[in-house]
């Protein structure tokens, strides 16, 4: 009741007061707060749709700030776990990104909590706050499991439901490109590195997968997983991986993989990415595929070198000869490049 009064007229009230009786009605306020907490909770801000943890974690920019908003929230009876804000695309993401992820998230709200929202926007500083909030020392690394997450990443990466199951923390972590996340895990005896999904994934290759991975997350686990010859492990996985990087336009993430000892063809590696279509995102711009390029060079590729049109071809062409039949846009784009042949012969 106290509390609906004018803050004047409290202070009457208890200027009429002797200290016990003070004492006895901030006890009771207290206790009450305290026993509908959640209930207050509830009503006030969630019936309202004006929730502050929302705001802290959708548009504030600070972390700190963020999770001090986030931290009162719980406090005042939110459960920061369970799925409560309708999210749309755009209050998710960037413009730049609204377009391209719509193909697989649809217009639709999704329902996430607030410690999903903070993983799928990447916010990495207020995502290890809301972690160590029960533990300074031990993180609860099982909550990046939680339906909300798992069916998320599972539209960006085109599963089915089922294709979720046997995903690790460091599946999660990997795949948003938490990167002091994937340290924590890395550190671990065991971390799980080489752990597969339900489709055969390891981490790194359900990272690449993702559009929300980042370039220094995939340099983190590849450097977990390469050996004192500098080969990456298992046998083939990076060759596979590669392909699928150049294919897709993944430029920045397949120049990754080339800081490390590749066995691979080198040759049929520059015919697809200059096949692959480049995009106004980061990591698969035009400049993302020439630094790769110059990658490619540097590692012995002959710009008027003979490749193959697939994988499973055995007969193979001269590279400007099978462009000029594939694609007018990656012709374009060899002959942009320095050392060039336009004579060359099969």
């Amino acid at each position: 009741m106290l509390d609906r009064l004018p803050p004047e007229l409290v202070d009457i009230i208890f200027n009429d007061c002797d200290r016990p009786t003070r004492i006895r009605v901030l006890q009771c306020s207290q206790g009450f707060r305290k026993a509908f907490r959640p209930r207050i909770y509830r009503h006030n801000v969630l019936s309202e749709r004006c929730s502050a943890s929302r705001w802290a974690v959708i548009h504030c920019r600070d972390d700190a700030v963020a999770f001090r908003v986030v931290e009162a929230s719980v406090y005042a009876g939110m459960d920061v776990w369970a799925p409560q804000f309708a999210i749309t695309l755009t209050e998710m993401f960037p413009r730049r990104f609204v377009l391209k992820l719509s193909r697989f998230l649809g217009q639709s709200a999704a329902s996430l909590s607030p410690f999903a929202v903070a993983v799928l926007k990447r916010r990495e500083e207020l995502v290890t706050s809301i972690l160590s909030m029960t533990s300074a020392t031990e993180w609860n690394l099982d909550k990046l499991l939680a339906p909300d997450i798992t069916t998320y990443l599972g539209k960006l990466t085109g599963d089915q439901p089922s294709s979720s199951s046997q995903l690790t923390p460091l599946h999660i972590a990997s795949a948003t490109g938490l990167d002091a996340v994937v340290k924590r895990i890395l550190e671990k005896p065991a971390p799980g590195v080489v752990s597969k999904d339900a489709r055969d994934r390891t981490p790194l290759s359900y990272a690449i997968q993702c559009p929300l991975t980042r370039s220094s997350t995939i340099r983190l686990l590849l450097r977990q997983q390469t050996d004192l010859q500098g080969r990456i492990a298992p046998k083939n996985h990076a060759d596979r991986l590669l392909k699928y990087c150049c294919r897709n336009g993944l430029f920045r993430l397949a120049a990754c993989f080339l800081e490390h000892e590749v066995r691979c063809d080198l040759q049929h590696l520059l015919r697809l990415a200059l096949l692959a279509p480049s995009a106004s995102l980061p990591g698969r711009s035009s400049s993302d595929r020439d630094v790769l390029i110059r990658r490619l060079i540097r590692r012995g590729v002959n710009l008027n070198g003979m490749v193959r049109a697939t994988d499973g071809d055995v007969d193979k062409r001269p590279l400007l000869s099978e462009l000029a039949m594939t694609s007018h846009s990656a012709t374009k784009h060899l002959l942009a490049i320095r050392g060039v042949d336009v004579n060359v012969q099969d």
